[in-house]
């Protein structure tokens, strides 16, 4: 009986789940195009996806966006209900396009871009977490989009929905994005 166990230990296989890979799936998306319209002057930005991997209910997808100088690069990771926002070094809004609610409505544009890519649909309840390493105008910023929290790597924290909302007003889709098939 012991030399059976032994012998079965040997051929186990080794590595990942296979049911667990089966569940994963890899997207790619062609960029979307939002407008914001912010002191009556459109502004038009196309949003490049990067890449998504969906696994029963958990979505992860990276973007960014880099037209008329800005660079804002982030990650979205979460379900339908609940998300956490990565930001780290690329959050760029150059001078002359600080406009009020520039930078939100840009969040905003991904987090729409990353509810329809994962789960097909706008989530309007979904909690958004920020999380990353925020300095100077960068913490104001955060703080702001935070209810004044300061959010952290180790301590993430919850967004002011009323700040996604006020940017979902002035924003428009032009163009969704739209999933490549292989």
């Amino acid at each position: 009986m012991r030399f059976l166990q032994l012998l079965s230990r040997r051929h186990q296989v080794g590595g990942p789940d296979p049911c667990r890979l089966a569940s994963i799936k890899h997207r790619q998306f062609q960029p979307a195009i939002y407008t914001w319209i912010g002191h009556a002057k459109p502004l038009q930005f196309t949003l490049q996806p990067h890449g998504m991997r969906v696994e029963r209910g958990r979505a992860e997808m990276e973007m960014q966006i880099t037209d008329h100088s800005l660079d804002i690069g982030a990650v979205f990771d979460g379900t339908a209900e609940r998300c956490t926002l990565y930001l780290g070094n690329h959050f760029i809004v150059p001078q002359v396009l600080r406009r009020k609610g520039l930078a939100s409505a840009c969040l905003q544009a991904m987090r729409h871009c990353f509810q329809i890519g994962a789960f097909g649909r706008a989530a309007p309840r979904q909690a958004v977490y920020l999380q990353g390493t925020f300095e100077d105008e960068g913490a104001a910023f955060s703080r702001a989009m935070c209810n004044g929290v300061l959010p952290t790597k180790a301590a993430p924290a919850l967004v002011d929905e009323l700040r996604f909302e006020r940017a979902q007003r002035c924003l428009t889709v032009d163009i969704p994005p739209v999933e490549l098939k292989a």
